[in-house]
């Protein structure tokens, strides 16, 4: 597996996704990045699988923070991916700027994305949910988000990308 690890990137000019593993982009494990803006954070479709998001700072996407699925010959639209070689998300820590879905997995099958322990600031979070429903990013912690906590984002991508330093 390859692994992108503790990277600063700034995605602008309306990026599709922090890292985009499609067309065939697989056996990836993303983890201790700081990604600000961008269309989104991880972005898997047509084909691409086994691909890993752990303990990485999402900070303002403009979109979802996992969208999974277009599975081509693999699998299909809401269906999932052949068995054993589903995308994973845990760990992760986002910052979003508005409430609503902040995930797009495949919901269900053999190969459905793996989310878990997500934890999200939003402004609503009463409002915020995957497209597979409440409860889908087991263990998922939503807190409000507040002007303020800049000093707590900068901190979060520091834990991540100087850990060695520790």
């Amino acid at each position: 597996m390859d692994v992108l690890r503790r990277n600063f990137i700034v995605a602008n000019y309306n990026s599709l996704g922090a890292v985009d593993n499609d067309d065939g982009s697989s056996y990836y494990h993303s983890m201790s990045n700081f990604f600000v803006y961008g269309g989104g954070g991880m972005k898997n479709d047509f084909e691409g699988h086994d691909n890993y998001w752990s303990d990485n700072v999402i900070a303002f996407p403009s979109g979802y923070l996992l969208h999974n699925g277009y599975g081509g010959t693999i699998g299909t639209p809401g269906h999932g991916y052949t068995a054993g070689h589903a995308d994973k998300f845990w760990g992760n820590v986002a910052i979003i700027a508005k409430g609503g879905s902040y995930a797009k997995p495949v919901c269900s099958g053999p190969g459905a994305t793996v989310m878990n322990t997500t934890i999200l600031y939003s402004p609503d979070p009463s409002s915020c949910t995957t497209d597979c429903g409440q409860g889908f990013d087991v263990g998922a912690s939503i807190r409000n988000y507040t002007n303020t906590m800049a000093a707590d984002i900068i901190a979060e991508a520091r834990a991540r990308l100087f850990a060695w330093q520790a």
